[in-house]
């Protein structure tokens, strides 16, 4: 959110993403994925893109960053 920026800078600085959004991905994501089994992953790939889109967005929102889109890109899983 633009008229946001200035606070973000104050609060976090111009590391947001590394503080701020990786870290959120990387937990929604999980949790998101954890709700399902390995050969249901790839068969709701829409799904659930779209409930991390869902919950990232709100996770963010909370830092006034507002999210428009997201992808699933190299899932891959441990053996």
């Amino acid at each position: 959110m633009p008229d946001k920026a200035p606070e973000i800078y104050q609060r976090v600085g111009l590391n947001y993403n590394e503080i701020i959004i990786k870290p959120a991905a990387q937990e929604v994501l999980k949790a998101n994925t954890a709700l399902h089994n390995v050969s249901e992953i790839l068969m709701k790939r829409a799904e659930i893109k779209s409930d991390v889109q869902q919950t990232m967005a709100a996770w963010l929102m909370k830092y006034s960053i507002d999210l428009k889109e997201t992808a699933l890109a190299n899932i891959s899983f441990d053996p």
